[in-house]
Order: C-alpha cells, then sequence, then structure tokens
C-alpha cells in the first residue's frame, strides 16, 4: 500500500484543527469534536497504511505545538494522536502461515490494547493533576458551577448545600475515571469503525473485514479485570482512582464482548433487527443496569461458550488462547 504523504500531512492537519477546537464553545460541542479527533488520522491509516497514520499523528503534533503551545501538542500526541496511529497498526498488523494463508491481528486483542491505551491516558491525567484533594477541589468547583447555570431561573430550583456538594463531589470523584475511560475508548473505536469502513467501501481497505460479532478474548482477561477492580477495593489515593480507571476500561471490553454475543446469536432470525434496535435502546435509557447484564454476559462467555448459529455448531468459549 503506498505511502500518500499529501493526504497524510492534510490527515494530520484536520485532526489538530479539529483538537484545538475542542477546546472552546458550550460542553456538549466540545465533546463531540473531542470524538472525533482520531477520525482524520484513522482514515489515513486504513486508507494508506499505519506510516501514513503515524505521519499524520505526528504532523498534528507538530502543528499544534507551533501554533498554540507545546504543551497542547504533547497532549495531542499522548492522548489522541499516537495511540490512535497504534491502533491502526496493530488491526493491520498481519503474518503469513505456512499454509499460505494471512493471520491478521485478533480483534480481541486490538480491543484490549485499547483498553490498557485508554486507562494508561486516564491515569496519565491523574498522575499530572496531582494529589486527590487538588482534583477533589475542581470537580467540586465545577460541579457548583455547572449546577448553578443548569438551575438559574428555575421555579423552585435551590442551589446545594455545602453537604449535598460534598457528597456529589466525592460520587464524582469515584467514577470519574471508569467514566473517562470508557469514553476514550468509545471515542477512539467508533473512529477507527467508521475509517475502517470507509476504506472498505473505497477499496482501499489492505485487510478482509473481520467477524466484529465473533471476536474472542485472550484467556487472562478475567485476570486482568479482578486485579482492577481488587486495586480499586483495596488501593487508597490516585493509584485507587488509577485502578477504577483500568477497571472501567476492562469492564467496557466485557460489555462489548456481551453486545458481539448477542449480535451473534441473533444471526439467521427474522426479528434481529428489531431485537438489536431495542436491546440499544434498553441499553441507552437504563445504561448502567442494562451494561451490566451485558457486561455479565461477556464474563460468562469466558467460561461457557454462549455463541451458537441456528442448528450450528457450539463454538469454544472465549477464554481459549485463540482470540
Amino acid at each position: 500500500m503506498r505511502l500518500d504523504l499529501p493526504i497524510a500531512l492534510g490527515a494530520g492537519l484536520i485532526a489538530a484543527i479539529v483538537f484545538a477546537s475542542a477546546t472552546t464553545g458550550p460542553t456538549l460541542a466540545r465533546m463531540v469534536l473531542l470524538a472525533l479527533v482520531t477520525l482524520p488520522i484513522a482514515l489515513a491509516g486504513y486508507s494508506y497504511g499505519a506510516r501514513a497514520a503515524f505521519l499524520a499523528a505526528g504532523s498534528g503534533t507538530a502543528l499544534l505545538a507551533l501554533l498554540t503551545t507545546v504543551g497542547a501538542g504533547l497532549a495531542f500526541a499522548a492522548t489522541l494522536a499516537f495511540p490512535a496511529a497504534g491502533l491502526v497498526y496493530l488491526a493491520l498488523l498481519h503474518r503469513d502461515l505456512p499454509d499460505g494463508t494471512i493471520e491478521w491481528y485478533p480483534v480481541g486483542r486490538l480491543l484490549l490494547a485499547a483498553a490498557a491505551l485508554g486507562a494508561s491516558v486516564v491515569a496519565l491525567g491523574l498522575y499530572m493533576t496531582g494529589d486527590v484533594d487538588k482534583l477533589r477541589a475542581a470537580i467540586r468547583a465545577a460541579v457548583d458551577a455547572m449546577m448553578k447555570s443548569g438551575f438559574a431561573g428555575m421555579p423552585g430550583g435551590a442551589p446545594l448545600s455545602e453537604t449535598d456538594l460534598a457528597k456529589v463531589t466525592d460520587v464524582m470523584l469515584q467514577i470519574l475515571p471508569s467514566i473517562s475511560a470508557a469514553f476514550w475508548m468509545g471515542c477512539i473505536l467508533l473512529c477507527q469503525w467508521v475509517a475502517a469502513r470507509v476504506a472498505l467501501m473505497s477499496g482501499q481497505l489492505a485487510r478482509p473485514w473481520p467477524d466484529l460479532a465473533g471476536f474472542r478474548l485472550p484467556s487472562g482477561t478475567p485476570l486482568l479485570l479482578a486485579v482492577a477492580l481488587a486495586g480499586a477495593l483495596f488501593l487508597d489515593g490516585t493509584s485507587r482512582l488509577v485502578a477504577m480507571g483500568y477497571a472501567g476500561a476492562f469492564y467496557t471490553v466485557y460489555v462489548l464482548l456481551g453486545l458481539a454475543i448477542l449480535h451473534f446469536n441473533c444471526r439467521g432470525y427474522s426479528w434481529r433487527g428489531g431485537a438489536l434496535a431495542g436491546l440499544y435502546v434498553v441499553l441507552f435509557v437504563f445504561n448502567s443496569g442494562a451494561s451490566l447484564l451485558i457486561a455479565l454476559i461477556g464474563l460468562t462467555d469466558s467460561f461457557v461458550a454462549l455463541r451458537r448459529l441456528p442448528g450450528g455448531p457450539v463454538p469454544p468459549a472465549s477464554s481459549s488462547s485463540q482470540s
């Protein structure tokens, strides 16, 4: 696959502009822009090879550092640009087998890499923020400002008392690392999927499209989740928040696995479209409870095979060494 230098540089330019735009404006608009930052990088990579993705990441970083600040360039590089290029590299990684076939990097391991990257980005942010007290003060100020602006002018609205504000702050402090890691994963994986689909439709995708509903996880994945949960329960301070981030990331992997299992088991049925649409409506409305049930489905598949096509054999469980 040839490296198209102008397209790679242009992708880096677009990603840098979107990243800079995500620092201003309404919160919702910033979140949408932040979710789309890595799309040009991934699109360049899936269309012209992993080198194009890394070149786009590097050019975007240099542009931000020159036009804004070195800190902004480094933040862009460490949190979004090069992680996205790294995932493209893994997705296109392959080896030739003795029988003449090609083995591509497994989707399950790619999702684990995304989880590790997302949690590591959150950990980097936590350690750069400083101690927990500084982070708590920042969250408290943000919650206070949000509540005041959100309820201003509403009849019957009352500001939070100091006690209630402290409780909300503590809750936000505990769940923020997990939510941040899950949000990072969702954004970067969505961009990877969209970019790969565009490359596929244009005939530029260098690898065959994988069976996303059939992906499996390595055998040690439940242990990773258990270690992260243990750290979230027994550690203190910043280390505990870091463990919460990893727990949230690996939890998200199992939510994705549970969704894949449900997609797989609906194959061949006429009611598949309606059932899956209803599933995502329920997941959107009852996010916490529904995602927990779906994650448990994924975790169960690590020990008992749950994927079965109508009239077909039962595939091996996800805990097999094959991913």
